[in-house]
């Protein structure tokens, strides 16, 4: 009933509660229950009450047993029935207010509810030997967390008007948090109130908050609830068919225990003080002396209910002094209570020599000295008023130990006539009497003698000697005392032992069934047991023998698999509970199908136990109620784990899917394998390590596990250390946060050359999630693939410490701010030597700083991420499976229950987005030795964002920020809002801006920014309003001037006429000609080689020729097919060289061809293919693009030098049906770039909006027909 885990026994027995009332606010009592009055109404238990929820005299429970549930536990008489031993205060009595509807299934309405607080509150004194000094109140608003106490009051008026009452009047409401599972959205109502004292649940068996007790910062204590054994409707009305039900629960069970406790709290108050405590004097006590427990769902802490330590509070000041008393010739002048002496006071007359230091009491209560051999001397030494003879002790009177004689000043305190007892201790080690060779040299014994003090405790080690092990430890009459080569003593009398050691024993088992069980029973220290293939049962419990487990041939597969430990039903596999060490093996064995209702469902390992665990399967293991669904490694425990695999486990209701590590445990694993668990009700798909575990994993590996709540892969629980090393954690799942780790606050933790692959969590951190001041280094590792709302890889609360060093961080999605890493208010974070590429986020594509001046991003390659706000949009076509020839076409507003419309879905990326590659508001003061180039951005900061930063300047130094793209400002670096930066040694160039108006496509400084440029290249940027500077006030309403600086740099002051192109700005967008030839319609393999008509030089290779593609593109080296290019035909290695204006599935099989071939342009050779209302495959022409592009002959800047231009006059389709499309879009969308066909970083360019579902169309305020670039004609770039 779980008096034993809040400390109660012995507090409720002596203050049982007997003076005061409990009234329960519930479904009514069964007073004719033995245990609640057994009798009438109202009787001696049950004193008094009324039922508002029918408007009646009689609480009587009518149908549901809810509130006769909660009265047995708050107050039920003493007696043992089955597990039930009486309520929590068993003397106290009982008001039943009954507020719910007969028969109803136990429903309340508000009305009644607040009709029985306000009777308790008018009846609090109708008995006033036993007044009403506490409501219980188990029921609550579901569904609706509240997150404020100031929401809560103002839910209800009437209800928080009646709780300032009761609270005023002395009454303490107490109320069940609710069984939502909120992990920290916030509790119920009325628990949330300022006045009433919320109460949350625990399991009895584990002290852990269960999944479905509702957490917040609000709460203020948890109280045992699950399961509960109490009182029920008498008969077969109630929860079960008998008098009790055995597994009451939820936060409505941890409701009536705090009430109970209360009651026992008031009447040691009582009987203490005189006086009863206020409601807020008993919440601050159970609260200070609660007992901390960590919610596994969320990082909560919150004191679980010490009734023991609750009435050791209530024992006072140190002293107490009534007016008019005196005390060392002092009168007190008013009654009152003292923390300490008071020199002033009563050393005024005299000096009194009164100390306060601890007395250093040992052995009971005499006084630790250096004449008794102690290495600290009490103060009360020699410290009394005279010498010892006039203080009158003569020997033998002494305070030490030893018993020496108090022979100078009086020794304050009592004299003892003689010293500690000393017992001796005698080891005898005997031989085998079966062995007449036995040479008796087993082993040894330490300590094996000696003379100690009485009360001593000594634990004796056996140590073998030549392969013997110890039999056991005998007492002189022969009676086995242990097994275990441990042996703890206490030195109460003159002690004999025998230890007794013995060759050890190799035993073959075979046969299946019990055999197993009976084998390692009959097992001794030392033996060895060789297992047959075979199933055995379960059970089997190593009970702290040195015994070894193999199966015939442990490093086969095949034979492992064949030899199976298994149920039955509620039984687990192996047990390693008595201090088993490294000596104790399993090696070689099938773990399977354990189902059990406690802790780890194949294998437990007890508190201060480290067996070696080795070579080991275990699938399909089920944990109800606990944790661990395979494993469960208790406190104080450091086994070791190799080899061993782990599938298809579950822990429903726990933590722990497949291990779960305990509080100061320390195992290590090795080469090990987690598949496939679940953690339904808790946290740690994979693994949850407990406060202050020291974990070690190397070489292993966690794949496509779950957490409900936080840490899909791990979760490391507050002040745990942990190295990861070697590690991959794949596909890794959450419903909260943290999707492959989540850390608790105050972790250590190390992460060496991991893979965190394809983590998912519905809330933050997709990778790797940690709380408040943690401490982390990632080291050599690559954190890929994430996905989460915000740090899609790695995502820091504030106050954490975290190197991330040396290590990929690629292709993370989050949906709102930090695609690679998101952190705020962590100034420890350092992020060196760092691949953060291909990410998205809405702010911050690559990273996201905030409030983290101090933090640093040092030689990092930050490319090809963007931020833009992603909406999932559908197309709605009509179509006609009965007609081959419908052509289908699009519907705006579709009928949902029409089976012929078609929804075809598509990403839109035009959503405002800020920092492609970095964004940072008052984020890291360094950003050193980068390359940051590709990144885009729907609104500011191409490359970099920086805002907020007035108090310390950012410096970008010695960094390359190119080929980036924005639309609004910044498409290098946007710099606004205060924002200091200085921008030394670095290369800003290529960079552009696609908006028009658009604002600086270098750099740009708006809003009260200041920048300045030292040692720096401006250079090649584009932007519609300073192509390479912009320096603005941001708001024409009111003007927010920013300054600007340049000095000793390299701006680029050309005009977009004057970058040597040719005739860029002519009309038409599609220049006239290049068609002299034709390629085959519907020829998907290219043109042959075709005469450029002059050598140009791509990326480094001369080529005379080329091919022309059907599929939107030119390729030097080989031809092209249409198959498998999108989505990476320009970011991977396609063999071949490509120029691509628009890369997608154009089919001519019908409509217009492709044409290609040589002319001039503005008296320069050049080169020109066609795509002028092409449709799209297979066949499709209900959708034309016109695009063109032409190859311009420079030979007079430098030989085999040309432009590249692309044109574009309409673009209305961008998939085609072998890409994925529906009717022209969605699927892999087209592409605009270029690439030497390596997939090398560095050696292909994409155009801004490259492969995003419909940002290059004409429908899109995006698309190519509306920009431009180094041209003034719309659609040329």
């Amino acid at each position: 009933q779980s008096i034993p885990l809040a400390n109660a026994a012995e507090a409720r027995r002596i203050y049982d509660g007997t003076g005061i009332s409990i009234a329960i606010v519930d479904t009514g009592i069964d007073y004719t229950h033995p245990r609640l009055g057994n009798g009438g109404f109202p009787n001696f238990k049950v004193i008094g009450g009324t039922d508002t929820g029918m408007g009646d005299n009689d609480p009587m429970a009518a149908g549901v047993a809810h509130g006769t549930c909660c009265a047995g536990i708050a107050a039920g008489d003493l007696g043992t029935v089955g597990d039930y031993i009486g309520g929590v205060a068993y003397n106290s009595k009982l008001y039943a207010l009954k507020a719910d509807i007969d028969n109803s299934g136990g429903m309340f309405t508000t009305n009644a509810l607040l009709a029985a607080w306000d009777w308790c509150i008018t009846h609090q004194y109708d008995d006033p030997a036993n007044p009403i000094l506490v409501m219980s109140n188990s029921w609550a608003l579901y569904g609706f967390p509240f997150s404020s106490a100031a929401a809560a009051d103002q839910f209800d008026p009437a209800f928080t008007a009646a709780a300032d009452t009761a609270v005023a009047a002395g009454m303490t409401i107490v109320a069940g948090s609710g069984n939502d599972g909120f992990a920290g959205q916030g509790i119920s109502w009325p628990a949330a109130m300022s006045k009433v004292i919320s109460v949350g649940a625990v399991y009895d068996t584990t002290d852990q908050v269960p999944a479905y007790s509702n957490s917040h910062g609000l709460l203020d204590i948890l109280a045992p609830a699950d399961p509960m054994y109490t009182t029920d409707i008498v008969g077969a009305g109630g929860y079960d068919p008998g008098d009790y039900f055995p597994y009451f629960n939820g936060t409505s069970s941890a409701c009536p225990f705090a009430a109970g406790s209360v009651a026992v709290i008031q009447r040691a108050a009582f009987v203490k003080t005189g006086s009863y405590l206020t409601p807020n004097e008993i919440r601050s006590i159970l609260i200070l002396t609660g007992d901390p427990v960590t919610d596994t769902k969320v990082a909560i802490t919150k004191p679980r209910i010490n009734l023991g330590a609750a009435i050791g509070g209530l024992g006072g000041l140190p002293i107490y002094i009534e007016e008019g008393c005196v005390l060392n010739e002092w009168v007190a002048p008013d009654t009152n209570d003292y923390w300490g002496w008071e020199p002033n006071y009563w050393d005024a007359a005299f000096s009194s020599n009164v100390i306060e230091e601890d007395p250093n009491f040992i052995y009971g209560y005499y006084l630790s000295q250096f004449r008794g051999g102690q290495v600290v001397e009490s103060n009360c030494v020699d410290g009394g008023s005279k010498t010892s003879g006039l203080a009158g002790f003569s020997p033998p009177y002494t305070t030490a130990i030893t018993g020496f004689r108090d022979t100078r000043e009086v020794d304050m305190g009592y004299h003892y006539k003689a010293p500690v007892s000393r017992y001796d201790l005698t080891v005898l080690i005997f031989s085998d009497p079966n062995d007449p060779d036995d040479p008796n040299n087993y082993g040894t014994v330490d300590p094996n003698s000696g003379s100690y003090y009485a009360g001593t405790k000594l634990t004796l080690h056996a140590i073998g000697a030549n392969d013997a092990y110890l039999e056991g430890w005998y007492d002189a009459n022969g009676v086995l005392l242990s097994t275990n080569k441990n042996f703890d003593v206490v030195m109460d009398s003159n002690q004999l032992f025998v230890a007794r050691f013995r060759w050890p024993q190799k035993i073959e088992v075979s046969g299946g069934g019990g055999a197993l069980v009976n084998a390692v029973n009959a097992a001794q220290n030392g033996d060895t047991l060789v297992v047959a293939p075979g199933t055995y049962d379960g059970g089997i419990d190593y009970a702290g023998k040195e015994i070894k487990l193999f199966s015939t041939n442990p490093d086969d597969p095949n034979i492992v698999a064949r030899t199976i430990i298994s149920g039955p039903f509620g039984v687990r596999a192996v047990t390693f509970s008595d201090g088993e060490d490294a000596g104790s093996v399993l090696d070689g064995f099938t773990l399977y199908l354990g189902d059990v209702f406690d802790n780890g469902g194949a294998i437990y390992v007890g508190p201060d136990s480290s067996p070696t665990i080795v070579n080991v399967d275990i699938q399909d293991c089920w944990v109800y109620f606990g944790n661990g669904g395979a494993i469960y490694v208790d406190a104080n425990s450091s086994p070791v784990f190799k080899n061993v695999t782990i599938a298809d486990c579950i822990v429903w209701s726990g933590s722990g899917g497949g291990i779960y590590l305990d509080v100061n445990s320390a195992p290590t694993f090795v080469d090990c394998e987690v598949t496939n668990c679940r953690a339904w009700g808790g946290s740690g798909g994979a693994a949850y390590c407990n406060t202050d575990s020291n974990s070690l994993f190397t070489d292993s590996s966690f794949t496509d596990c779950y957490a409900n709540f936080n840490g899909g892969g791990f979760y490391y629980n507050t002040k745990s250390i942990s190295m990861l090393s070697r590690c991959e954690l794949i596909n890794n799942t959450t419903g909260s946060d943290g999707g492959g780790i989540y850390y608790a606050a105050d972790c250590v933790a190390e992460l060496i050359d991991c893979n965190i692959i394809g983590s998912y969590a519905s809330g933050n951190g997709g990778g790797i999630l940690c709380s408040i001041d943690n401490t982390l280094a990632v080291v050599d590792c690559n954190i890929t693939d994430g996905t989460a709302v915000f740090g899609a890889g790695l995502y820091f609360e504030p106050n954490c410490a975290a190197m991330i060093a040396q290590s990929d961080l690629l292709r993370n999605s989050a949906s709102e701010d930090g695609g690679a890493a998101y952190y705020t208010y962590a100034d420890g974070i350092s992020i060196s030597d760092c691949n953060v590429s291909y990410n998205s986020a809405v702010r911050g594509g690559g990273l996201f700083s905030m409030e983290s001046p101090d933090s640093q991003i040092i030689r990092c390659s930050i490319q090809y991420n963007d931020a833009a706000r992603v909406a999932l949009l559908y197309d709605y076509w009509m179509t006609d499976p009965n007609d081959p020839n419908f052509i289908p076409y699009p519907v705006p507003f579709p009928d949902p229950n029409d089976p012929n419309i078609i929804s075809v879905p598509y990403v839109d990326r035009s959503g405002l987005g800020q920092g492609g590659g970095i964004y940072s508001f008052a984020g890291p003061t360094l950003i050193k030795d980068c390359e940051i180039s590709g990144n885009w951005t729907s609104s500011s900061g191409g490359g970099i964002y920086l805002a907020g930063g007035e108090y310390d300047a950012t410096t970008l130094w010695n960094c390359v920020i190119s080929d980036n793209g924005a639309v609004r400002d910044g498409a290098g670096v946007s710099n606004n809002w205060q924002n200091e930066l200085v921008i030394s040694n670095c290369t800003i160039a290529d960079n552009l801006l696609s908006g028009n108006p658009s604002y600086g496509g270098g750099l740009s400084c708006l809003y009260d920014a200041n920048a300045l440029v030292i040692d720096s290249i401006l250079w090649g940027n584009a932007g519609s309003r300073g192509s390479e500077i912009a320096v603005g006030s941001g708001d024409w309403a009111y003007p927010l001037a920013s300054q600007v600086k340049v000095v000793n740099s390299d701006v680029d002051l050309r005009t977009n006429q004057a970058v040597s192109l040719i005739e860029p700005d002519s009309p038409p967008v599609l220049r006239p000609g290049f068609d002299l030839n034709e390629l085959t319609p519907g020829f998907w393999f290219g043109s042959g080689f075709a005469s450029i008509g002059f050598p140009v030089n791509f990326m480094g290779v001369t080529y005379p020729d080329l091919y022309v593609n059907e599929n939107g593109n030119i390729t030097f080296d080989a031809p092209l097919s249409p198959w498998g290019i999108n989505p990476t035909g320009l970011t991977s290695n396609i063999g071949t060289a490509i120029i691509a204006p628009f890369l997608a599935d154009v089919d001519t099989s019908v409509g217009a061809p492709v044409t290609y071939g040589q002319g001039m342009v503005n008296g320069r050779s050049a080169f020109g293919v066609n795509w002028v209302n092409v449709g799209y495959a297979r066949m499709n022409v209900d959708k034309l693009n016109s695009f063109q592009l032409v190859l311009i002959d420079r030979s007079d800047i430098k030989d085999g030098d040309f432009d590249i231009e692309f044109n574009y006059q309409s673009l209305t389709w961008e998939t085609g049906d072998w890409d994925g499309g529906f009717m022209g879009f969605g699927g892999d969308s087209a592409r605009a770039g270029f690439s030497n066909g390596s997939g090398v970083l560095g050696t292909f360019y994409e155009l801004p909006g490259s492969g995003v579902s419909r940002y290059l169309l004409n429908s899109s305020p995006t698309g190519l027909i509306y920009g431009s670039r180094n041209s003034i004609v719309p659609g040329r770039y």
